[in-house]
């Protein structure tokens, strides 16, 4: 197991094991933190691909600009027995790179809204080194110059033996919000409001508990208001009391088949902030009635705990995602499974309300923002990541360096099709 905070608690290299440095200059494959350039590829949840110019690691670099390159895709499953045309292209001059497949870009080097600088790319050692035995690896090829999206996109179709139109309709449709799909939903008469507020009444707050940074809620006649802090916390301590974070947990639990929705305005470039879902105790108990309520903001307790949940990012702008692009991801938890992401090419509209939908109909889980689909899955508790979740509280969740206004939450269960007699 990677500890996500591996590097800056001292842990031996053999954290790497997830990792499969495609090609780099360090000849130990399995050793990314001394390679000063690596193409890695990683199966657990992010970064999944990722390509680095830099002596080190990688993670907490969304709250820890560097001034290193480096360009991280949220998501890259490679399918067994395919054949793909990786590429990295990079600018000195510039500071950028990005990284495609199959002649899709699929990330670029980020860009930080509080800092404005090139990024750098360490020395890296005299040779190359490749090979691995979880993949097969075809023809390198080098150009002395950095090619752009559309040069790469046209070497791929004039290189490739065979061009399979749908895995290339896949990844434009993942990448750059090709044939998105509109979604729509209007609960019958099964459904049964259970929440309903506008959120811009003082006492509305009184339904949630307010975990980490204590003044970021406060209530507005345009809604609620969440401002976080900017300064990081100690991420060297063993015991983390994050104060700059914070979670805004319901204080109502909902069980069964479950609707949400409410709107969102980002007030500033920059930050991050999620929805849970479904968030219980390991043995589905409720963790805010049966055990002592945390304080701490961190996002250990999303992932890395003992908090099962389905955890939306739905808005990312944080110092390692690409620049001018709009990024979402569904994760179970505490598996830390990746279920969906979907990235849009454009940037989410500042000062502009949108509106998020989460649906969950059995074991199919469904997601919105602006009516257009994020995604569309089927969980399964026979897949070795837990049971489908059922039942839990709710919690909206902002991270550093995040202003945003939320209004109109409305919280809906389907009546279940039994009927609890009590004596």
């Amino acid at each position: 197991f990677r500890y996500p905070c591996a590097d800056q608690r001292g842990a031996h290299p053999g954290v790497d094991f997830n990792n499969h440095i495609l090609i780099g200059d360090n000849p130990d494959l399995e050793n990314v933190r001394d390679s000063c350039f690596a193409l890695i590829w990683d199966p657990g949840w992010y970064p999944q691909y990722w390509a680095k110019f830099f002596k080190g690691y990688l993670y907490h670099a969304g709250f820890q600009p560097k001034t290193k390159l480096l360009a991280a895709a949220g998501h890259a499953e490679f399918e067994r027995l395919r054949w793909v045309q990786l590429a990295l292209s990079w600018d000195k001059e510039r500071g950028y790179c990005a990284i495609y497949n199959n002649g899709v870009q699929i990330s670029e080097s980020p860009f930080d809204p509080y800092i404005n600088y090139l990024h750098e790319a360490d020395q890296a050692g005299t040779h190359l080194y490749a090979g691995n035995t979880a993949y097969a690896l075809g023809e390198i090829t080098f150009y002395d110059q950095c090619l752009s999206e559309l040069e790469l996109d046209k070497i791929y179709h004039e290189t490739a033996k065979q061009v399979d139109c749908g895995y290339q309709k896949k990844l434009k449709d993942m990448y750059y919000g090709e044939n998105a799909s509109s979604f729509g939903f209007t609960p019958g008469d099964e459904w049964e409001v259970r929440m309903e507020l506008s959120l811009t009444r003082k006492e509305d707050l009184q339904e949630f508990y307010i975990q980490g940074r204590q003044e970021a809620p406060s209530i507005t006649p345009e809604g609620l208001l969440i401002k976080t802090g900017t300064e990081l916390p100690d991420f060297d301590s063993s015991a983390v009391d994050d104060l700059q974070q914070m979670y805004l947990w319901t204080e109502q639990s909902f069980e069964g088949d479950l609707y949400l929705t409410y709107e969102y305005m980002p007030l500033q470039e920059g930050g991050l902030s999620l929805l849970l879902t479904q968030a219980s105790g390991l043995q589905g108990e409720d963790f805010m009635v049966d055990y002592p309520r945390r304080t701490t903001g961190s996002m250990s307790m999303v992932c890395w705990e003992n908090i099962r949940n389905y955890h939306w990012e739905y808005y990312r702008e944080v110092s390692d995602v690409p620049r001018d692009s709009a990024t979402s991801g569904l994760i179970k938890n505490p598996w830390t499974t990746p279920y969906a992401y979907f990235r849009k090419k454009e940037k989410t509209a500042k000062k502009v309300w949108h509106r998020l939908e989460f649906l969950q109909e059995g074991e199919r889980i469904r997601g919105s923002l602006d009516g257009v689909l994020m995604f569309d899955i089927q969980d399964s508790g026979t897949a070795g990541h837990g049971p489908v979740y059922r039942h839990g509280h709710i919690a909206i969740r902002c991270m550093l360096q995040t202003q945003m206004l939320f209004r109109n939450l409305c919280v809906m269960n389907r009546k279940p099709e039994f009927t609890v007699i009590t004596s």
